[in-house]
């Protein structure tokens, strides 16, 4: 205890002591003169050892923007713990969360789905040329130059500012570990560092467990087995975890439904909270206590990042959602990754290694319950290398990574709701990637035990996507995007995108989803190649119907060489009537065939039924849902006739090419 209190203040000591001293370089130069050099340089390297023995793991200077005019911003909320900010030195400004979320706030499974990200994610680097200060901390810092991304300021929306710690002289070797101040809401989750020649690893860097925060467990409530819930202010049902979404409605901190990248919590009885999600999806929570599939109130899981991720856009790992309990032994979710920075001429290790050396952003395992739900686990986080060269020794290899959590188990023989796996976050390398004596990685976190039975016999859920998809490298592509759109004309779609140059690009994907989250490519344009000039495409999504009236649209540009990029989404609403008519779609169609039939044509009698040209009846389907997906893969190419029948009457028959 009163190691800690002599480090804390001699800390609080040596940064007032530099203060004076950089005011004093500043001001009055020949003070400094005068002094001997030796004993001035003696006292530096003094004062720099005992604090480098005390020194916290934490290296970044924290704040709060809360305005931006031009090239100066407004702040508040400002940590200078570990650095401060001053003229000349560099900083990370970063959009933590916006209004993603929308008007997807209605109670179903499609609540916290992002309908666009807006400026979630952007971050540059600038140079502050003056500040101003209130009780000797920043409140206003005016850069050199003005920002180029785009910054918003709304109540679901939040910025900070982080200082880009430089070290070296231009080289620099590691003395500690190096951490993030955690997320509290305004600031945190991030570790930034640069070092203009050789960096050489000594210790680890992580912002492990620093990202978005998981939801807190339910208050005890012992009702039976529901579905219904995706948002409310109950805290009966689990608290969502965080994610880019600012949230800050009370009525939808609680209930199944995701939040953007943030899990969603558990409801009765005794469901699991669902797995945060970044680059992949977060896993859906464990069924509760004598619940079913088909009624359970698992969380579900935080939505995938990954059509997002840019040079210029990351993001740190959702939390996961809470368990809900009744017997107070539910847990929390586990809180998301941050996001560590580092740029350096080249990234070394040496030929003798203390400790193993790695640069992690994990997602946070959660805790075990007992006979409660679970807590859903932390989505990683973000990893971003910005290395001209690498020369990691056999001796000293290096591990990257950027891994989910493991959801909660559940410590009963009774078969509970685990926690959901947390999502994979992202490792991105900006420049070039090492060569050898080195491991990238990007899992997905396990699944809970839904019992304490060895083996286990049932489980929560975990992420779709394949492992190791957040392994990416992201140097700048040969095509600028100047403006991509979609618009809902009839029942078609109109879809425009131009560029402003173009090296080595090959071709465009076209892709849609219902959801934001799966998507089906659905046509390829060629792209020019090469071109120095602005150009424009469109494409057509001819006669789109779905019962659902909205629609969400990307195009993936892909080079000769196989990298790709994405725009950013674009949602369209049809706003079409509810049609009368049985649709089916898509003609032709490869694997899948929809047939929607409307709710007033459907009764106990209703059935699809698959012909042949010869009128052979093919398969024959009962009804129970407007929207019937037939799986048809192993069809075989030709006309088919696809008839409703009800009680016998022949409703409506459409003809359909495979």
């Amino acid at each position: 205890m009163f190691f800690s209190y002599l480090c804390f203040n001699f800390a609080l000591a040596f940064k007032l002591f530099v203060r004076v001293l950089m005011s004093l370089l500043k001001c009055r130069k020949e003070l400094i003169v005068n002094v001997p050099t030796g004993i001035l340089a003696n006292a530096i390297v003094s004062l720099s050892m005992v604090f480098s023995f005390c020194f916290s793991q934490v290296v970044n200077g924290y704040a709060k923007v809360t305005g931006l005019s031009g090239a100066t911003v407004s702040v508040s909320a400002v940590n200078e713990t570990a650095d401060s900010f001053e003229n000349g030195e560099k900083v990370m400004l970063i959009q933590m969360q916006d209004n993603v979320i929308g008007s997807n706030i209605t109670n179903a499974n499609t609540f916290g789905t992002i309908s666009g990200i807006g400026s979630a994610g952007n971050y540059e680097f600038l140079t502050i040329s003056t500040h101003t200060e209130v009780s000797g901390l920043p409140n206003t810092m005016t850069f050199t130059s003005a920002p180029t991304r785009t910054y918003t300021f709304t109540a679901n929306s939040s910025v900070q500012i982080v200082s880009l710690r430089r070290l070296g002289a231009p080289n620099f070797s590691t003395t500690s570990a190096m951490t993030a101040l955690a997320w509290n809401g305004d600031i945190g989750g991030v570790v930034a560092i640069e070092v203009l020649g050789t960096l050489t690893l000594n210790h680890s860097i992580n912002a492990n467990y620093a990202g978005f925060r998981g939801g807190l467990k339910s208050t005890n409530d012992g009702a039976g087995c529901l579905n219904s819930f995706y948002f409310t202010a109950s805290t009966s049902y689990g608290f969502k975890g965080e994610g880019i979404h600012k949230n800050t409605n009370v009525n939808f901190t609680n209930a199944r439904g995701k939040i953007a990248n943030g899990g969603g919590g558990g409801l009765t009885h005794n469901s699991g909270g669902g797995g945060g999600g970044n680059v992949s999806t977060g896993g859906t929570g464990g069924i509760g206590w004598q619940c079913t599939a088909a009624n359970t109130g698992h969380g579900l899981g935080g939505q995938t990042l990954m059509p997002y991720y840019s040079q210029n856009r990351i993001f740190m790992g959702g939390g996961g959602g809470g368990g809900q309990m009744n017997n107070s032994v539910a847990t929390n979710g586990g809180n998301g990754g941050g996001i560590v920075y580092i740029k350096a001429n080249q990234i070394v290790t040496s030929n003798v290694c203390t400790t193993p050396i790695s640069i992690t952003a994990q997602g946070q395992t959660s805790a075990n319950s007992g006979n409660d739900g679970s807590g859903g686990a932390g989505a990683a986080g973000a990893v971003v290398v910005y290395a001209n060269s690498f020369a990691f020794t056999s001796a000293c290899p290096v591990t990257f990574s950027a891994n989910g959590g493991t959801g909660g188990s559940v410590g009963n023989s009774g078969t509970h709701g685990a926690g959901g796996g947390g999502g994979q976050g992202s490792v991105i390398f900006l420049a070039a990637m090492p060569t050898s004596n080195y491991v990238a990685q990007t899992l997905n976190g396990a699944a809970g035990c839904n019992n304490s039975i060895v083996p286990c016999t049932t489980f929560s859920g975990v992420s779709p996507e394949p492992n190791n998809s957040g392994v990416m490298m992201l140097i700048p592509l040969g095509v600028s995007f100047v403006d991509f759109s979609a618009e809902a004309i009839d029942r078609n779609v109109l879809l425009r995108w131009s560029t402003a140059s173009e090296i080595n690009s090959d071709y465009f994907s076209i892709e849609r989803s219902l959801d934001g989250e799966i998507f089906t490519v659905i046509a390829q344009v060629q792209a020019a190649g090469s071109s120095q000039n602005l150009l424009d495409y469109e494409f057509v999504d001819v006669n789109v119907f779905m019962p659902k009236t909205q629609y969400y649209y990307r195009v993936k540009e892909v080079d000769f060489d196989g990298k790709f990029m994405y725009t950013d989404l674009r949602l369209v609403q049809m706003n079409q009537q509810q049609s009368n008519h049985i649709v089916v779609f898509p003609n032709p169609f490869a694997e899948v065939l929809n047939v929607f039939i409307p709710q007033n044509s459907i009764s106990d009698h209703t059935q699809i039924i698959l012909t042949d040209e010869l009128n052979r009846v093919i398969a024959t389907y009962s009804v129970q849902h407007e929207l019937n997906s037939l799986t048809l893969g192993d069809l075989s190419k030709g006309i088919y006739f696809v008839s409703v029948i009800d009680g016998g009457r022949v409703v409506e028959t459409e003809r359909v090419v495979k």
